[in-house]
């Protein structure tokens, strides 16, 4: 299959598959670029390294790898569908948490191209067995709460090989969601989450006062408040 057929470049023709790859390796003003070529370096050494080989026998395409702001709790994903430029099969690196320790990293990369294999070979039940079979055997371990790089494993010896010793020995959890000082405020008929002081603040459009917590109006009392928000409106 070349890459140039729609699924074995993810959705992208080659002349555009290229001309992203391009940019993105000619962008020296980009903050990301040396970033993300290495990441695109050690994705094409880890295709070959656990040989992910699609139906022709050739090696899987690397996929688009974009960098871009993402929820804080993850770090990576592979994202099959079809983005906003019609692009299919990416891998997306958070911005935000470009910071975590390259093992981390190269373990979530590593992660994300088993699942743009799996894309790639339209599994059945057969491959299904066969992509955890060959996952275990890399020295990864995923659970519910994290990820874990087996010690002696095929993948901590690839990383040591290439000078990366910031291995952790204990699993590696899931980031978790930041925690926020915004408090809930509300009136009879809106809610605003904010960390400012809103005690004795009043709304222009059912002319109530804002307390903590959620004092929406509902039911009967709805209706005064649509009236009053269309008389706000109107004015």
């Amino acid at each position: 299959m070349s890459i140039a057929d729609s699924r074995s470049n993810f959705g992208a023709p080659l002349s555009i598959y290229q001309a992203i790859v391009d940019h993105q390796r000619n962008a020296e003003w980009w903050a990301h670029r040396d970033e993300l070529e290495w990441l695109r370096d050690w994705g094409q050494t880890f295709i070959k390294e656990f040989a992910l080989l699609v139906k022709d026998g050739q090696f899987l395409p690397m996929p688009l790898v974009k960098i871009e702001p993402l929820n804080v709790r993850v770090i990576s994903t592979y994202r099959a569908e079809p983005d906003g430029y019609a692009l299919a099969g990416a891998i997306v690196f958070n911005e935000k948490r470009l910071e975590a320790p390259d093992s981390t990293k190269l373990a979530l990369l590593l992660l994300t191209l088993f699942d743009a294999w799996g894309h790639q070979r339209c599994p059945d039940d057969v491959f299904d067995h066969e992509c955890r079979q060959r996952f275990k055997a890399t020295g990864l371990a995923v659970t519910k709460t994290g990820i874990t790089i087996e010690q002696g494993g095929r993948f901590e010896q690839l990383l040591r090989k290439y000078g990366i010793d910031d291995i952790p020995a204990n699993e590696i959890p899931w980031p978790k969601a930041e925690q926020t000082k915004d408090k809930l405020w509300s009136c009879r008929c809106q809610k605003v989450r904010t960390s400012a002081e809103w005690l004795g603040i009043q709304c222009l459009r059912c002319q109530t006062l804002f307390f903590p917590g959620n004092h929406v109006a509902r039911g009967a009392r709805g209706g005064a408040v649509k009236a009053a928000r269309a008389r706000t409106d109107a004015r």
